[in-house]
């Protein structure tokens, strides 16, 4: 997977390569952009070099990159749900304290 985390970009064509791809020695150094992919948004105009960079490589870009995002929601969501929870228990427990002190002395029928 490292061989896909740092890609080099051709500033002129758009298109992307891994570090040891053939085409990239033969790039001048100033159309040469060097990038390391954290997020897809990063790629997502550019074109995959045929050689070094075939569709299986961003498959498993894209499938970081959702795998990321996809943590980051289920963790987003976890918390807020136990807020939600903490919230509501205390407002149950005020609830039934008040119904209790309520009843409390009172016959049964």
């Amino acid at each position: 997977m490292d061989d896909v985390k740092q890609i080099i970009i051709n500033k002129r064509s758009g298109v992307i390569h891994t570090r040891d791809c053939e085409s990239v020695k033969q790039m001048k150094g100033s159309n040469k952009d060097i990038e390391f992919v954290n997020d897809i948004s990063q790629i997502e105009d550019t074109k995959p070099c045929g050689h070094c960079l075939k569709k299986r490589d961003l498959k498993k870009i894209y499938t970081m990159e959702y795998e990321r995002k996809k943590k980051i929601l289920e963790e987003k969501r976890d918390y807020e749900h136990r807020q939600i929870d903490f919230k509501y228990e205390g407002k149950l427990a005020k609830l039934e304290a008040n119904f209790k002190e309520k009843i409390m002395g009172l016959p049964d029928d």
